[in-house]
C-alpha cells in the first residue's frame, strides 16, 4: 500500500457533523422552563426560571450576585429584582435574550430593555438597543418618547445615541414641542436645549413663545406634587428666560412682550432683559455694555433662524430625471444687520447647488509663464457655492456670515430637518464665494433619507444667511 492509499483511508475515518443549530435550539427550548431551573428571578411579582449558568456567562452582574458568596442572592433559590414598571412589562424579553442570543426590538421596548442592559452589564444588548434608536429617532418622536431616550442616554453617557437624539430636538424643537412628552422635559435638559447656537426654529420669539409653552405645563405638574408651586415656577421662570436671546427678537415683538401676562407677573426680572434687546436695536453702545455685565455673550449670537428674513429655500423635485452636473441657482437678500438701526441696506446672495456632481472641460490657462492646459475634471460631490454678490459690503472691509444648510428629509411619515451643516465665514474682495461640499452624501443620496414629497423623490434644502459683524465681538 503506497503512502497516497493510506492517506486517503485515513481521512475516510474523520466525519464533520455540525449539530450547533440544534445545540441552540436546545437551550433556547429552556427559556421559562422550570426544566433544570436553579434559580428564579421575581420581577414586579412574575416568577421567572432561570438557569444560573447562562444569567452567569451573559451578564457580569449576575455573576456576581449569583456566585459571590458574599451576596446574600448567591444562597437563596429565588432572587427579588426590585425594577421600574417599564422594565417589569418587558423584562421576558430581556431574559429571553440570554437564551435565544437575539431579540425584536421595538420603539416602545427599546428605552426599559435598554435600561435592563445597562443595569446587569449585558454589553451586546445596549449596543443593539443603542443602534436601533439611532436609526429610529423619528419614529421615537412620533411616539412621543424621544426626550426620553435624550436624556437618558446623555445621563448614561451614552453619547453617540445621545447627540443623535439630542440633534434632532435641535433641529425641530418646534415639532418636539407638540409631542405628549414635552411636558417631561427636565429643566437641565431644557436649558441646555436654548444655550446651543444651532437650535433650529423660525425666530427667537417663536422660541419664545415654546418655553412659555413648556412652563405652562410644569405648573400642571407641580400642581400635582408636594412643592410650592410659585416658588418653584418662579425659579423655573429665570432659569429658562435667561436663556432667551432678546436682541435677536424685533423692537416690535419686544414691544408686543411688554403686554404679556409672564411679564407683567415678573416685570422686575423681565425690565432689564427688554431693555437690553431695545439698547441692541438702537445702538447705544455704552448702554448696551452695562446691560451685557453678567450676562452670557450667547445673548447677541443669533440661533439658526427660518424665518423668510434670513433665509430661502432650494428645492428640486424628480431629483432621479435630473441631469449630472445639474445646477439649481437662488438669488435673495437679507439685512446687513440683526441691529434695526442699521437695518437700511439689504445684501444680495447668489446661491449656486450642483446636487450631481461638478464638470470642468478641458482649456487653456492663459499665464505670464505662458499658456498652459487645463485637463478636464469632474468632481463627485454635493456641492453649495453662495457668492456674496455685494461690492460696496465687500469693499469696505469683509461680511462676516452665518451660513446655515438645513437638509430635510422624511422618516415616519413626517418631514423634518434631517441634517444640519453651519458655520462662520468672512466674505471679502478676494474671498466672495464659499463653496460646502459633501452637503449631501452624492454616492447614495437616491437611497437615503434625505428625500420628501409624496414619492420620496423631492430634495429640499433651505439656506440660512446671517450677519455677525455686529453682533459677534
Amino acid at each position: 500500500m503506497d503512502y497516497f492509499t493510506s492517506g486517503l483511508q485515513r481521512q475516510a475515518n474523520f466525519q464533520i457533523s455540525d449539530c450547533s443549530q440544534n445545540f441552540l435550539q436546545r437551550i433556547s427550548n429552556l427559556c421559562g422552563s422550570y426544566e433544570m431551573s436553579d434559580v428564579t428571578l421575581v420581577v414586579g411579582g412574575t416568577e421567572y426560571p432561570a438557569h444560573r449558568l447562562l444569567l452567569c456567562l451573559s451578564s457580569e452582574v449576575f455573576r456576581v450576585m449569583l456566585m459571590n458568596k458574599e451576596w446574600n442572592e448567591a444562597q437563596e433559590r429565588k432572587v427579588v429584582l426590585q425594577e421600574s414598571t417599564q422594565c417589569c412589562k418587558h423584562f421576558h424579553k430581556f431574559l429571553a435574550f440570554f437564551y435565544r442570543g437575539k431579540i425584536c426590538i421595538s420603539v416602545d421596548d427599546c428605552l426599559p430593555i435598554l435600561c435592563l442592559a445597562d443595569k446587569y452589564n449585558v454589553k451586546e444588548l445596549s449596543a443593539t438597543c443603542l443602534e436601533y434608536m439611532c436609526l429610529h429617532i423619528a419614529y421615537a418622536a412620533t411616539n412621543s418618547i424621544l426626550l426620553s431616550w435624550m436624556q437618558y442616554t446623555n445621563c448614561c453617557g451614552h453619547t453617540a445615541a445621545a447627540q443623535a437624539c439630542q440633534n434632532f430636538v435641535l433641529w425641530n424643537f418646534s415639532t418636539v414641542a407638540r409631542a405628549d412628552d414635552f411636558c417631561y422635559l427636565e429643566l437641565e435638559s431644557i436649558i441646555s436645549i436654548l444655550q446651543q447656537n444651532d437650535l433650529v426654529v423660525k425666530d427667537e420669539l417663536e422660541l419664545y413663545r415654546l418655553v412659555i409653552y413648556w412652563l405652562e405645563l410644569q405648573k400642571l405638574r407641580l400642581a400635582e406634587s408636594d412643592l410650592d408651586t410659585e416658588e418653584t415656577l418662579a425659579s423655573y421662570t429665570q432659569a429658562t428666560m435667561k436663556c432667551i436671546r432678546f436682541p435677536m427678537m424685533t423692537p416690535r415683538q419686544l414691544a408686543d412682550l411688554l403686554l404679556q401676562n409672564e411679564v407683567k407677573k415678573y416685570k422686575e426680572f423681565f425690565v432689564d432683559r427688554l431693555a437690553l434687546g431695545m439698547a441692541f436695536h438702537s445702538d447705544e453702545k455704552q448702554q448696551l455694555a452695562k446691560l451685557m455685565e453678567g450676562e452670557s455673550e450667547l445673548m447677541l449670537v443669533p440661533r439658526i433662524y427660518t424665518a423668510d428674513t434670513w433665509s430661502s429655500v432650494v428645492v428640486i423635485e424628480k431629483y432621479s430625471d435630473i441631469q449630472s452636473y445639474h445646477t439649481s441657482t437662488l438669488v435673495f437678500s437679507i439685512p446687513a444687520s440683526f441691529s434695526e438701526c442699521n437695518q437700511s441696506s439689504h445684501i444680495e446672495w447668489v446661491v449656486d447647488f450642483y446636487p450631481r456632481g461638478l464638470w470642468y472641460p478641458k482649456g487653456l490657462l492663459i499665464t505670464w509663464e505662458g499658456t498652459k492646459e487645463v485637463p478636464e475634471a469632474v468632481l463627485k460631490t454635493c456641492r453649495l457655492s453662495i457668492t456674496c454678490r455685494d461690492p460696496e459690503t465687500l469693499e469696505r472691509n469683509h461680511f462676516h456670515a452665518k451660513i446655515g444648510v438645513l437638509v430635510s428629509g422624511m422618516s415616519a411619515g413626517i418631514e423634518h430637518v434631517a441634517n444640519v451643516v453651519y458655520k462662520h465665514h468672512y466674505f471679502d474682495r478676494g474671498n466672495s464665494v464659499l463653496h460646502l461640499d459633501d452637503v449631501l452624501p452624492y454616492e447614495k443620496l437616491l437611497r437615503s433619507k434625505f428625500l420628501v414629497g409624496e414619492h420620496l423623490d423631492t430634495l429640499k434644502l433651505r439656506i440660512v444667511i446671517q450677519p455677525l459683524d455686529d453682533v459677534v465681538r
